[in-house]
């Protein structure tokens, strides 16, 4: 879609005194080309969205036009409608409208958590922070290979260490949040190393939780012996593109608890490309937005 398109269908929005209209147009107006549009049915919109709406502490404080929105999406029903998602400083939108792109629906908009960037696409959101340790792992065994490291990438003296959390949601709500940390270390010349540590079952079943970086739910901290295995196999498959040094996952949490190995995979890659981002100094939101649309199809 066209920006001039949609902030032309934000204003119709703000006309009909939709107070969320207003933030989705001062998003718009620092952006420019293209504005990328999903589809979904309604009502199934409605669901993702109020269950990620319940995980707020506050939702009447940090939502505007919450109630006229859901309202107008379930009367809407089953029907297919298009959307897309606007981002301010301190506000997230998502604009709502009709599958020909031709007239508004609704608007909502909720505060962004302070230092975290989200990105959304489909069923998918990305949500991306600068490390800390709560999802650290107490671990007593790691799994350990290396490859050969990228002729072609610069060398670099800079540490890279970042949290990323993948959230799939559906019409009941959360499927499944993974979460995982760790850090990239320049070294020497030489291979590209990586160190995945783990938890035996019976650690991996303790009560160690920590907050979602989306909201206040809790997800169990571990990993265990099967799913280091895959973490490790997806960074050996699809490395960061980073010299020489050591890439290490050290913090991992879910829900549910145990995760599907193809979950594990799709959560260490998105860790993966921010890394490679923060070291290629590229823009993490686009480096995701690519690669989200190939979960999506």
């Amino acid at each position: 879609m066209l920006l001039s398109d949609a902030v032309q269908l934000c204003t119709q929005l703000a006309e009909a005194n939709w107070e969320s209209a207003g933030i989705a147009i001062d998003a718009l107006s620092v952006g420019s080309g293209m504005i990328p549009v999903s589809e979904a049915e309604a009502n199934y919109l409605a669901g993702i969205y109020e269950a990620k709406l319940q995980g707020l502490e506050d939702v009447a404080g940090q939502t505007l036009d919450s109630d006229r929105f859901f309202r107008s999406l379930r009367n809407v029903g089953r029907r297919q409608v298009s959307f897309f998602v606007t981002q301010t400083s301190g506000w997230e939108c998502l604009v709502v409208i009709e599958s020909d792109l031709r007239a508004p629906l609704a608007v909502l908009a909720w505060k962004r958590k302070q230092n975290v960037l989200t990105v959304h696409v489909g069923d998918f959101e990305v949500a991306v922070k600068k490390y800390d340790e709560r999802a650290l792992l107490e671990f007593s065994e790691s799994l350990r290979e290396s490859r050969p490291a990228d002729s072609e990438t610069a060398p670099s003296t800079a540490s890279v260490r970042w949290l990323t959390e993948v959230r799939r949601t559906g019409a009941e709500g959360v499927i499944e949040s993974l979460l995982v940390g760790g850090s990239y270390t320049p070294g020497e010349s030489g291979p590209l190393e990586f160190e995945v540590p783990y938890q035996h079952s019976e650690e991996h079943m303790s009560s160690a939780s920590c907050l979602s970086l989306f909201d206040q739910t809790q997800l169990a901290v571990g990993l265990s012996p099967s799913g280091a295995h895959e973490a490790m196999e997806t960074l050996l498959r699809e490395p960061p593109r980073v010299p020489s040094g050591l890439v290490q996952v050290d913090s991992f949490a879910s829900i549910p608890s145990t995760p599907r190995p193809t979950s594990i995979s799709r959560a260490v890659n998105c860790w993966g490309v921010v890394i490679t981002a923060v070291h290629e100094g590229a823009l993490i939101d686009a480096q995701l937005r690519q690669l989200m649309r190939s979960w999506v199809g």
